[in-house]
């Protein structure tokens, strides 16, 4: 999975929340013990999407300039 994107009339709904949930489920079936995401800083919502992300669960793996990458160990 590259993108999880929600369209802002859904946002709010838990329904990222339930999207998130099923790929854990998925990925726990495929033997997966951690998560990965990216945020590059230098885009539209990188803010929002950092902040999504740590209210999932996720916390800082490493960041430099260009790139923060978060995970969630499942």
């Amino acid at each position: 999975i590259i993108d999880l994107y929600v369209n802002p009339e859904f946002r709010n709904s838990g329904v990222a929340t339930q999207l998130a949930n099923e790929i854990i489920g998925k990925a726990k079936s495929k033997g997966c013990v951690q998560l990965l995401g990216t945020v590059v800083p230098a885009t539209k919502n990188s803010t929002k999407a950092l902040q999504t992300l740590f209210g999932f669960g996720m916390t800082l793996l490493r960041s430099s300039e260009n790139l923060i990458i978060v995970k969630k160990d499942i």
